[in-house]
């Protein structure tokens, strides 16, 4: 790899570390964390059983051709 690459890599990291860290601070003053938090545990669905619905095959045989 070049030795700029790694350069801009770590100025985006670091500018992408600073952005993450601010919407974080937003989110918190908002509530809009703690409210999505709460939104999560209401909204998820039961679980489902893993077993598939059964489903007889069908008894109908076809001849083809003959």
């Amino acid at each position: 790899m070049a030795k700029g690459c790694s350069t801009t890599s770590n100025k985006y990291e670091a500018a992408r570390e600073q952005r993450l860290e601010e919407n974080k601070k937003r989110f918190e003053d908002l509530g809009i964390s703690k409210i999505s938090k709460t939104l999560n545990g209401i909204a998820s669905p039961a679980k489902k059983s893993m077993n598939p619905l059964f489903r007889p095959k069908s008894k109908t045989k076809y001849s083809f051709g003959t």
